[in-house]
């Protein structure tokens, strides 16, 4: 991902590595901004993202980064380069804990559109309220597919979802 400051993070999977990555162009190599350190979740300095397998990046209007994981959808503050941890700090953004996050996008509304392999997840950044869209398989209305693969708003608002039936 090149930001827009056009700096280029790289999401990596497996440790010691794992995580995101950052190039350092002064030295010509990656900065692992996320080392995974002796804590578990309930420590308050808890700053890695865990699993390590990130599955998809995205900025935000806020500059941070939204980090998709095989297990759920975390912030990464690009300056302090701190993680927000939802399934912790948010109730109402636990429903994405263990999901497969596929892809990440951000409305002209400042709706958080996070996609999964068991459908899509709204999520309101401002009134903090989640709303979820699965494949109706009563009535054959919505999805046709929960295995999402790609977001995009059009510039009339309008919002495509991809997923793996078309």
């Amino acid at each position: 991902l090149i930001d827009s400051k056009n700096r280029l993070w790289i999401g990596a999977y497996g440790p010691p590595n794992g995580g995101i990555g950052l190039w350092n162009t002064e030295e010509d190599n990656f900065i692992n901004v996320s080392p995974r350190v002796d804590t578990t979740d309930t420590d308050p300095d808890w700053n890695y993202i865990n699993p390590y397998l990130i599955t998809s990046m995205y900025e935000g209007k806020s500059g941070n980064l939204w980090v998709g994981t095989s297990q759920g959808c975390d912030q990464f503050n690009t300056e302090t380069l701190r993680y927000v941890h939802f399934r912790k700090n948010n109730p109402k953004f636990a429903a994405l804990y263990q999901k497969w996050v596929t892809t990440i996008f951000e409305d002209s509304y400042y709706n958080l559109w996070v996609g999964t392999n068991s459908g899509v997840y709204k999520y309101n950044l401002s009134t903090k309220e989640m709303e979820i869209f699965k494949k109706d398989t009563i009535s054959n209305r919505g999805l046709v597919s929960n295995r999402i693969s790609s977001i995009y708003e059009d510039d009339s608002g309008i919002l495509f979802v991809g997923t793996s039936n078309g």
